[in-house]
Order: C-alpha cells, then sequence, then structure tokens
C-alpha cells in the first residue's frame, strides 16, 4: 500500500524513527518532488528519449573516467561499475542511482535544511523492494554454495548490468537473473566514500532506463495506480498508522512535513549533532552549515506570527 500522513510535530517522525525496522527514507525539499535519479531528470529537461539514455549513460561515465585518475586517491578497478557509478553520483553527474538513507533524520535534515515550504521525506519497504532478487537467490545453487549475502548478490548483477561494452553480458542478465522484468533494487559499493558512509546511504538502481524509476516501482510493488502523485496516495492518520499499517505489508509512506516544523527539527538535528557540517566534512560543509544561523530568524518571525 502507499499511505501519506500529514505530520503535526517533531515527536512524530521520532516516534517513527524509534518503531521503523525495514524501511528506508529519502528528504525532498519540496513535497511535490518526483522519485526521480538524475539521469532520468537530465533526460525530461533536455527532452531526450528514454530508450537512449543507456548509451548516454555510458558516454557519462567514459567521460569521467578518463579523467578521474588525476583527482582520486584511490581508483576503482575496470570492471567496479557501480563503485564508479558511486562516485559520479557523489561528484554531481547525472546517473541512475537514487540516494536513500537508513536514518529518517539524516531524511529529515535534507528535506528540511532549506524548505521554505511543506518538505517531504518518503519512505520504501527495502524487503519489498529487494524479495525479487531475495527469492532468486535463495534458489541460486551457484551462490547458496558460496554461502554469500545479497549485498554481494547485489553488486554482480549491477555491475553486469552497468557493462556498457559488453551487451551480450547485460541482455542475459537481464533475461535469466531478472526474467525479462525491470526491477529497482538496493545496492551500495564496498568502499564507500566518507559521506555515504557517514549519511548512512543506500542507492536504489533500475535494472533498465527505457522506463522511469517510479513506473518500475510502481509494477514492483503491485500498485494499482498510474503515478505516485499525492491524490493516489491513502491518507490516514499518524495514530492510525502507526498502530495499524506501519508494518511489512505496507510498500510506501510519504510523510509531509510543514515549515514549522522544519525549523523545529533543524535544531533537534543539531543537537543530535547531524548538520551540514558532520553529513559533509570538509569546509565546503563548515560553511554551508551557517545557514542555521540564518534560520534563528525564521524561527523568531514564525515564533511572532504564531502569537498574533
Amino acid at each position: 500500500m502507499y499511505y501519506k500522513i500529514f505530520i503535526k510535530d517533531w515527536d512524530e517522525i521520532k516516534t517513527i524513527s524509534r518503531n521503523n525496522y525495514h524501511f528506508i527514507f529519502r528528504g525532498h525539499t519540496q513535497r511535490d518532488w518526483k522519485l526521480k535519479p538524475t539521469l532520468e531528470r537530465a533526460a525530461d529537461k533536455f527532452l531526450m528519449d528514454y530508450t537512449n539514455l543507456f548509451s548516454h549513460e555510458y558516454l557519462v561515465f567514459r567521460a569521467f573516467k578518463s579523467v578521474a585518475h588525476n583527482y582520486l586517491i584511490h581508483v576503482p578497478e575496470e570492471r567496479n561499475f557501480i563503485e564508479w557509478m558511486a562516485i559520479l553520483q557523489h561528484y554531481g553527474a547525472p546517473t541512475r542511482l537514487l540516494d536513500f538513507t537508513y536514518s529518517i533524520y539524516i531524511a529529515a535534515f535534507f528535506a528540511f535544511e532549506q524548505a521554505i515550504d511543506d518538505s517531504a521525506i518518503w519512505a520504501l519497504n527495502i524487503y519489498k523492494i529487494n524479495e525479487f532478487l531475495l527469492n532468486k537467490l535463495e534458489s541460486d545453487r551457484k551462490w547458496r554454495m558460496r554461502n554469500l549475502v545479497l549485498h554481494d548478490y547485489e553488486i554482480e548483477i549491477a555491475n553486469k548490468l552497468l557493462d556498457y561494452e559488453n551487451e551480450g553480458l547485460v541482455k542475459s542478465t537481464k533475461e535469466k537473473f531478472l526474467e525479462n522484468r525491470n526491477i529497482i533494487f538496493s545496492v551500495s559499493p564496498d568502499n564507500k566514500n566518507e559521506r555515504l558512509a557517514i549519511q548512512n546511504s543506500v542507492f536504489l538502481m533500475p535494472s533498465d532506463l527505457e522506463e522511469s524509476f517510479e513506473s518500475i516501482l510502481i509494477k514492483q510493488f503491485d500498485l494499482k495506480i498510474d503515478n505516485l502523485f499525492e491524490e493516489n496516495a491513502i491518507e490516514v492518520s499518524f495514530e492510525d498508522f502507526i498502530n495499524n499499517k506501519f508494518n511489512y505489508d505496507t510498500c510506501i509512506f510519504k510523510l509531509i512535513v510543514p515549515r514549522r516544523i522544519c525549523v523545529d527539527g533543524l535544531y533537534d538535528l543539531r543537537n543530535m549533532n547531524i548538520n551540514a557540517s558532520t553529513l559533509f566534512p570538509g569546509l565546503d560543509g563548515q560553511a554551508r552549515s551557517l545557514n542555521l544561523l540564518i534560520r534563528n530568524l525564521e524561527g523568531i518571525a514564525l515564533d511572532i506570527s504564531d502569537k498574533k
């Protein structure tokens, strides 16, 4: 099921954190932003047909890889495509990956930091996301004998799907491993950069680029809707959600958070040591964290407005 919950105060988000076991989160500064990787956003922006995205992803990858060795301390192995893709994502190149985090607090920070209106926190059921690959792993004799975990299985499949110069391998992976299904699955590189580790991040990766991320997700969760617009979500109260619907059967939920709560949350997050300076180590993060000093004024203005 797909639910939406209008959050009334910061404590409700903290309650979700205390009860969460199987969801991953993504914060959006604006509540109407879609779940859309940067490569897909670029295609929409520049009116590119999705059937061409795989070849253009390869062009981006090759161009970056040709110069990256001049700047990287650790250069990934030639065919460790998912590690290369994580680095591209880190430096802002368009990729098929979509960032999530296991921490609702970190997702809240990204939703609240620049919010000037209602923001949103998306939550996806990680067990449901990986259900197909888990079933494949259990029936794969080779992997059962190797006694390896889902993480390794995901990396192997991701690297095969991203092997741009081996069209036969990409095709056979889709046919053999994925049974010609377009799916989304979670994946994390073995060698995480500092930000990925600190932000407790995980990527969601679509197996195919000819269909939108949201469209694949909707089919994978067997949702009887055409898109993930808010009007297609079932609205439930926070109390009903926590008591009855915060369970394995829930595929997606979206928290809609008013601006006032964003200000309250940012100060609580700062006291948890979750701020730009800790999530983005370095001078750029230190500078970015100073925005909170300006938001002091917003908190005062909102307090005055509430009293009128």
